[in-house]
Order: C-alpha cells, then sequence, then structure tokens
C-alpha cells in the first residue's frame, strides 16, 4: 500500500543509483572538469525507469565529452571575444578580471568554466545531450552545449536546468 509515494529508484551498473523527481531520473555522472569530477545528471524517462535511448547516451557522455571538448573550447572562445573588451576594462578592478582578460586561446578559458549538470531529454522532439556550463565572464546566463547523433550541434546562450 502507498508504493506510489515511495521514491523510484533504478541501480545502472555505468551510472550508479539514479531516483526518479520532478518526472525525471536524477543521479551524477563522472567529468573530467577539472575541479568536480561528477555532475549533476537528468535523465527521461517515466516513474517505471529511465528511458532506454536516454539511458544509453547518458552512459557515453564522458566519451563524448572527451571527443567533443576541443570542438567547445572553440565555442567558448567565441562566445568569450565579444565579452574580452569589457572584461579588459574591468581588469584593474580585480587579479581574476586582469587574469581573464589576458587570454588569447581558447584552452586558456577552462579555469573560468564549470559544468553545472548534464540532461539527456527530448528536446524538439529528439533526444538531446546537454552539458550546462557556468562561465565567469557571462555570469547571467548559462550556456548549454548541445549535442544529437553523438555530435556537436549548438552552444545555446541560455539554458535551465529540468
Amino acid at each position: 500500500m502507498f508504493d506510489f509515494l515511495k521514491k523510484a529508484r533504478h541501480e545502472d551498473p555505468v551510472l550508479g543509483a539514479l531516483e526518479h523527481r520532478g518526472g525525471k531520473w536524477r543521479g551524477h555522472v563522472e567529468l573530467p572538469t577539472g575541479a568536480e569530477d561528477e555532475v549533476p545528471l537528468t535523465i527521461a524517462g517515466p516513474r517505471s525507469g529511465p528511458d532506454p535511448a536516454a539511458l544509453a547516451l547518458a552512459r557515453g557522455v564522458p566519451a563524448l565529452w572527451a571527443a567533443s571538448r576541443a570542438t567547445v573550447e572553440c565555442e567558448l572562445f567565441a562566445h568569450f571575444e565579444p565579452y574580452a573588451e569589457v572584461v579588459a576594462q574591468e581588469a584593474g578592478e580585480s587579479p581574476e578580471a586582469a587574469a581573464l582578460a589576458a587570454i588569447r586561446e581558447p584552452a586558456a578559458l577552462w579555469p573560468y568554466v564549470r559544468i553545472a549538470w548534464v540532461e539527456v531529454v527530448p528536446l524538439d522532439g529528439m533526444l538531446t545531450v546537454e552539458v550546462a556550463l557556468h562561465t565567469e565572464w557571462d555570469e547571467e546566463h548559462t550556456l548549454g552545449a548541445r549535442f544529437r547523433d553523438g555530435a556537436f550541434v549548438e552552444l545555446n546562450g541560455s539554458v535551465i536546468p529540468s
């Protein structure tokens, strides 16, 4: 009796424990991010279990991220460039701003980027992997690196967790 009130759980051999909350499956995925290795993970699926296709994509997120990191890095740099002038004007106000203003190549951005979460959910009717990124130069937005069919699609300028 009252089984519907119990939290639904799924134990995945790769991702570990997943819990159904808010209409999605939630857990963590390990990504080599520099500061933190585990980030929150959201996977589509009903209370009865994670969507099998979404679960398979979620298992592949670390390899997808590793293979796409250079592409995302270039997209982040393109996003950073319009902010560089403003950051340079603020460079005298703090050592952090001065260090950020000195960036001239994409790889140098990573100390100023944090992976906030990963989602594997349908977007526009297609299963999409989205890696949410907080950046120090654009504190008002969380950027979303989106992948479909194992390929980078876009760096979305403003995403929210589902």
